[in-house]
């Protein structure tokens, strides 16, 4: 159950990320508060993550991570799927930043 609260949690985190996408791009406040009312419950999606890995001794390196990876993964997916097309160049930096969002938070042991 653990581990899908970490997917469930980084899947709300892209769908914030992608309501803010839409507010930045029609600059409606409908948008902005469905971007902030995702980011509540993101947040507090973290929250649990932390409080029940503490409690139940899960990696909260590895779920953080992955939370984080999966938040990334469904937005360039998102992206992608509308059309979107990224040059070599651009997959290179998304790669990177995965492994940078890795490496900090595995760096924390």
């Amino acid at each position: 159950m653990f581990w899908i609260l970490v997917v469930a949690t980084g899947l709300i985190g892209a769908v914030a990320d992608i309501v803010l996408s839409n507010w930045s791009r029609t600059n409606e406040f409908v948008w902005f508060l469905a971007g902030a009312v995702g980011f509540v419950v993101f947040m507090t999606g973290l929250g649990l993550i932390i409080r029940r890995g503490a409690i139940n001794g899960h990696p909260l390196a590895i779920a953080l991570t992955l939370t984080v990876l999966f938040n990334i993964a469904f937005v360039a997916v998102w992206e992608v799927h509308g059309g979107t097309q990224l040059s070599a160049l651009q997959w290179v930096g998304v790669a990177l930043a995965v492994m940078a969002v890795t490496c900090f938070e595995l760096g924390h042991g």
